[in-house]
């Protein structure tokens, strides 16, 4: 569908509030174009020569109370209710794109910018939100205010006074289309300078850490003072487009005004118009430049609407490239083997990354991956989830290749302990509790006792209760990484990833961490991403990595005893680095 027709389909949701809203709009633009076609009455009653009616006055100032009245009433209702809608438009727009968000890969994150993503979650849909209220019954409103008033002046007055009137609108029009098509492309401009600024701040608040520490202060203010400056320019194009339209509305009103002075006082001298005739188109042209400049500004917004919209649409239409198979099954109850069959991967774009990679791996085995920087060890592991599909060969649980089972059922089984730990905002139990939501206190407490995280917890201001803060700062690295662990232990997972879990930790840390982990491994499929081959010596199994092979498997005392081995050769490297 069209943008526009996107929209409303979301407006839509809210029948009851967008009919009200328009019906609002409908009686408000009714009730004004009435009161000002009863400038004529009024006036030809006035200029009677049998003298003025007290009557008809009465009649025609009730009349233009109860027009003044639903005036307020329609406004009061329109701009309520259409708000409304504009809000839920947003909400909704706003929930299917982190839904959708949600379901998309690492990969696509991996290209993406976060700052950009965060930008059209929150800038373009402050554009929409803000603009798509009163504006949309203005769209409505003031087509019907201009079309009633050509159509009144042709009723009550003449065809050439109508034509004069006519001549003065049809002036605004091609005013009114080009602007509107130039702050469309503004307002598209004006989110991607938005985006890389929130882009820029993402990333320097992000590793504030690192600027400081770097001394490079200057240097970020200076990018962003620079995006900042880029992002005015283009707001300030948008803003001369906006400044522009009214006044030359207004020149052109202004001009047609004294068109229809002087060609109202030449019919009336010639005896083909009243002064109720005159008086109408004189009342109905500063009306009629109101509802073109209303409708001006109207379609300014919906310009700026639209350029925000496609570029949110944009990213909820962009096709995630993991998606369960139409028949995917529920994986169910597992032992926890895993089959690496020829199994081969390789990022959308650049050569292979793992290749032919047969590796068993029995229920209850922990299995430690070893190998050099970039020898695919992180990406092995991320398979198992299927955080990325294989792009050659198979992965089985159980028999089950990963990609004929539902991602929800295989994850569930899973869980995953990584280097840098993630928790997120709010307190320690709603972290332990974040993969089983439903868990009880009690067994959040046992979690945290099995990790050795219960004395330090408690030791908090408010216990289990205490708030984290944004990337766990209030809490140490080994304590933050018990946290985690202890949500993995209450998850209870079948097979569990151990991405170099202590590698940041010092020796006391990694010490209390270590005892932890060896209780949590404890009968489950354990894949171990070892940095520190101390903490494996006790694996079941070595699988050393070389550049994205498999050059060597097998028990770590097994290994050691080959004389050119590569795990011999990391071995011996570890050992001469602790000793110097």
């Amino acid at each position: 569908m069209s943008t526009g027709r996107r929209l409303w389909a979301y407006a839509a949701t809210l029948p009851a509030h967008l009919l009200g809203g328009l019906a609002g709009a409908l009686l408000a633009g009714a009730c004004q174009l009435l009161l000002v076609l009863y400038a004529k009455p009024l006036l030809d009653n006035a200029t009677n020569a049998a003298g003025v009616s007290v009557d008809g006055l009465v009649r025609v100032t009730i009349s233009i109370f109860i027009f003044g009245v639903g005036i307020s009433v329609g406004e009061l209702a329109y701009m309520y209710l259409l708000d409304y809608v504009a809000q839920g438009v947003v909400l909704n727009m706003r929930g299917d794109l982190f839904r959708h968000l949600q379901a998309l890969s690492l990969g696509f994150f991996e290209d993406a910018s976060t700052g950009a993503l965060v930008s059209r979650a929150t800038n373009d849909l402050s554009v929409i939100q803000t603009r798509l209220n009163n504006d949309l019954a203005a769209l409505l409103r003031q087509p019907v205010m201009i079309v009633g008033l050509l159509v009144g002046i042709l009723v009550l007055s003449s065809w050439q006074l109508m034509a004069f009137t006519l001549l003065v609108g049809g002036a605004m029009l091609p005013v009114i289309n080009f602007t509107s098509a130039r702050m469309k492309l503004h307002t598209a401009q004006i989110q991607e300078s938005l985006a890389d600024l929130t882009a820029h701040l993402t990333e320097s608040l992000g590793g504030i850490r690192v600027v400081q520490s770097f001394g490079a202060s200057e240097h970020e203010i200076a990018r962003f003072e620079a995006d900042n400056r880029a992002t005015r320019r283009a707001m300030m194009r948008a803003v001369r487009v906006r400044a522009v339209l009214r006044p030359l509305l207004h020149l052109i009103s202004i001009v047609g005004l004294i068109l229809l002075l002087v060609a109202g006082g030449w019919l009336y001298s010639q005896g083909l118009a009243t002064m109720g005739d005159i008086g109408l188109v004189l009342a109905s042209v500063p009306t009629l430049s109101g509802a073109f400049k209303d409708f001006g500004r109207a379609r300014l917004a919906w310009a700026e609407t639209m350029a925000a919209s496609e570029r949110v649409f944009e990213l909820i239409d962009t096709a995630p490239d993991l998606v369960d198979a139409p028949d995917a099954v529920d994986l169910g109850a597992i032992e926890g083997r895993l089959e690496f069959r020829n199994t081969g991967f390789h990022y959308r774009t650049g050569s292979d990354v793992l290749t032919d990679i047969d590796l068993h791996i029995e229920p209850g085995q922990m299995v430690a991956l070893v190998g050099a920087s970039g020898s695919g060890k992180t990406t092995l592991a991320n398979l198992v989830p299927r955080l990325y599909d294989v792009t050659a060969g198979a992965l089985l649980i159980d028999g089950h290749d990963v990609r004929a089972v539902t991602r929800a059922s295989l994850r569930a089984q899973i869980g995953i302990v990584p280097q840098q730990t993630v928790l997120f905002r709010g307190t320690v139990a709603d972290n332990i509790r974040y993969g089983k939501p439903e868990a009880t206190d009690a067994e959040v407490e046992v979690a945290a006792r099995a990790a050795n995280a219960h004395d330090f917890i408690v030791a908090l201001p408010d216990g289990y209760d205490t708030e984290v803060g944004e990337r766990a700062v209030k809490l140490s690295g080994g304590q933050a990484q018990r946290v985690a662990i202890a949500r993995a232990i209450l998850r209870d997972p079948r097979i569990l990833i151990l991405d170099e879990a202590t590698s940041a930790l010092d020796t006391a840390s990694e010490a209390l961490v270590q005892e932890a982990l060896d209780r949590l491994m404890q009968g489950r499929t354990s894949l171990v991403i070892a940095h520190r081959l101390s903490t494996v010596a006790n694996a079941d199994r070595i699988v050393v990595l070389d550049e994205g092979r498999i050059a060597e498997q097998g028990p770590p005392a097994e290994l050691l005893a080959q004389r050119d081995s590569l795990y011999r050769r990391y071995h011996a490297l570890q050992a001469g680095a602790s000793a110097e």
